[in-house]
């Protein structure tokens, strides 16, 4: 039976009618990205996508790098509603990475978001008694930002030293002051 084929309807009768689901309706993936710092996210990507009215939707998870995804925060399926409304919500957490600084022997340990901008402690070494110190720089490159767990080791060399025999002082005054008559003081840069 068509729209155009004539019917007679001779005594009563029991129509059926069926509706085939629409199979291209709209619907929606969103991408976000958690921020820097705070709890907000960022949108990152949309997918416009079609499936079958009251079909069951389920999101492609992406991955990104430094991300991954917040199983509990995120609508990963839903139904396509007719209206074409059905949005679903993908949400990614920065992973944290751990970063170790050792200045001196004193230990820092930070944690740092993802993408997160490495801040180095100050590295400045005190003058002991065996010398005065500059610092050269890490045992390793330092990355901009936080890409993994790191350890970082602050390098010093000697400004100089001054020494009587095989004592060494900071300064050479020190030495001075510390030199009984007709000692030797003797005064080592290193270059």
């Amino acid at each position: 039976i068509t729209a155009e084929t004539p019917v007679t309807i001779t005594a009563p009768q029991t129509l059926t009618a069926r509706w085939n689901a629409k199979g291209d309706t709209p619907y929606t993936v969103e991408y976000y990205q958690q921020a820097l710092v705070g709890d907000g996210y960022t949108k990152v990507d949309t997918q416009p996508l079609t499936s079958a009215t009251d079909s069951v939707a389920e999101a492609v998870i992406v991955s990104y790098t430094g991300f991954t995804l917040n199983t509990e925060k995120s609508t990963t399926s839903g139904t396509v509603t007719a209206d074409g409304k059905l949005v679903l919500k993908l949400y990614y957490d920065r992973e944290v990475y751990t970063v170790v600084w050792n200045v001196d022997g004193v230990v820092t340990t930070e944690t740092y978001r993802y993408g997160a901008p490495l801040v180095a402690p100050d590295t400045a070494k005190p003058d002991d008694d065996f010398g005065s110190y500059t610092f050269t720089g890490w045992d390793s490159p330092v990355d901009k930002t936080a890409v993994k767990n790191a350890s970082y080791t602050a390098q010093y060399v000697k400004d100089y030293t001054a020494s009587i025999g095989q004592t060494t002082y900071r300064t050479l005054e020190l030495a001075l002051e510390k030199a009984k008559p007709g000692e030797t003081v003797r005064l080592d840069k290193d270059l």
